[in-house]
């Protein structure tokens, strides 16, 4: 079972913040047919304005890319 380090993914989320992701907690994790499923809750929020749905489309999907490429880890919708 390849060991997942939850800071790991902490790390790549931060890195993406762009200033807008005001918290981010697990909420679940478990380990089915030799995989480790981890759930984040991430919270985006600016100070300055309403966010647009396509500013956080786009941090998040920066996240899912970073996610996928940089452990070859699947991240599930």
């Amino acid at each position: 079972l390849q060991q997942t380090k939850i800071g790991e993914v902490l790390d790549i989320i931060q890195k993406h913040s762009h200033g807008i992701i005001t918290n981010v907690s697990l909420f679940d994790q478990f380990v089915k047919d030799n995989k480790k499923s981890l759930g984040f809750r991430i919270t985006y929020q600016s100070q300055e304005k309403t966010l647009t749905s396509q500013e956080i489309d786009q941090v998040h999907s920066e996240i899912i890319k970073d996610l996928e490429k940089n452990q070859n880890w699947q991240v599930r919708k």
